[in-house]
C-alpha cells in the first residue's frame, strides 16, 4: 500500500482514516514495560501532526527549517511528521547534554549555523533549559521557539494540505561530527519512502502481527528512519525507549530480531 503515495502527508493522512484507534507507538518513559508507558493511536497522532503544521503554518513557514529538539519519546515524532505537514523542513538534533556541554552545544551550534533554520520545535522542559545557555549561544535566541507538548490537537482543524510533491526536501540529516563540523544531508520525500521501503523488504518488514521494539537514538539516521517512521510505512505499531533506558535494562524487552548498531552487542544480554 505504500507504493501508492507520493508523499509522507499523504501516507500517513491515509493511515490515520482508515485506523485511527490502532495503536502506533508506545513509548516506556522508564524503560520498563510494567512502569509508566504513554501510548498514542493513529488517530491522536495525526491530530497532533495537524495541530503542530497549523501552527506553524500560521507564521507562513513553507519552505524554511525547524530544528527539532527533543528527548527521546512520542514528542519528537509529532514534530517531524508536524514539519511535513507543513512544508517545513526538519533538521533533527539532540538537546545539548548538561553534564557534556563543551562537547555537545558546539555541535548544535555548528548544525545551527549550517542550516539556518527559523523555528525551534521542542517541549517546555527543553525550552526552558535552552533558556540558560543562549548566553552562550545567542543565534538560539534568535529563533522562533514552539513547545509542541502544549498545543491544543483541536488547532489541527485548521489545517491546509501544503504544496509538496515526492521530491520536495523532507529533512536534513547531520552526521556526527566526530570528525570535523556537523554535515547535512538533504532527503526528500521520495528518497525518504524509497530508503524505508528497501530496508523494510529486505529486513522482511510489515508482516501481519509485527510490531517494532527500538532502543536508537531518534535523531540518527536508523534510528529515525529504521524505527521512529518505518511503523507509520508499514502500518504496525512500535515500542520505544530511550538509550539511556536500554543501556540500563538492555534484557527487560522480548524481541524476535535484532537490529543493532555494533556496540549494541557488546551488552552480554544481547549475545547470541
Amino acid at each position: 500500500m505504500p507504493s501508492l503515495y507520493k508523499t509522507w502527508v499523504e501516507l500517513l493522512e491515509s493511515r490515520g482514516a482508515m485506523h485511527p484507534e490502532t495503536l502506533l507507538y508506545r513509548f516506556l518513559i522508564d524503560g520498563d514495560v510494567d512502569g509508566d508507558v504513554q501510548t498514542i493511536d493513529y488517530g491522536r497522532f495525526l491530530a497532533r501532526v495537524k495541530a503542530i503544521a497549523t501552527t506553524l503554518q500560521a507564521q507562513g513557514c513553507a519552505g524554511e527549517r525547524a530544528l527539532l529538539l527533543y528527548p527521546p519519546g512520542i514528542d519528537f515524532i509529532e514534530g517531524f511528521f508536524g514539519c511535513l505537514f507543513a512544508g517545513v523542513i526538519a533538521v533533527p538534533a539532540y538537546p545539548p547534554d548538561p553534564s557534556r556541554l563543551a562537547r555537545t552545544l558546539p555541535r548544535l551550534r555548528g548544525i545551527v549555523a549550517d542550516a539556518q533554520p527559523r523555528f525551534v520545535l521542542t517541549t517546555a522542559f527543553v525550552a526552558s533549559f535552552a533558556e540558560m545557555l543562549m548566553p552562550q549561544a545567542p543565534e538560539l535566541a534568535a529563533l522562533s521557539w514552539l513547545s509542541t507538548d502544549e498545543l491544543d490537537p483541536s488547532a489541527g482543524e485548521a489545517w491546509a494540505r501544503p504544496d509538496i510533491t515526492e521530491e520536495t526536501l523532507a529533512f536534513l540529516q547531520y552526521t556526527s561530527g566526530s570528525t570535523g563540523r556537523p554535515k547535512g544531508v538533504m532527503l526528500t520525500h521520495k528518497n525518504l519512502m524509497y530508503n524505508v521501503r528497501i530496508s523494510s523488504e529486505r529486513l522482511g518488514l510489515g508482516q501481519p502481527g509485527d510490531h517494532m521494539v527500538s532502543w536508537l537514538p531518534q535523531y540518527h539516521d536508523m534510528g529515525l528512519i529504521g524505527a521512529s517512521i518505518n511503523p507509520v510505512f508499514n502500518g504496525y505499531g512500535a515500542t520505544i525507549m530511550s538509550p539511556m533506558s536500554f543501556l540500563q535494562r538492555p534484557g527487560a524487552l522480548d524481541a524476535g530480531d535484532l537490529g543493532v548498531p555494533g556496540h549494541g552487542l557488546r551488552r552480554p544480554e544481547l549475545r547470541l
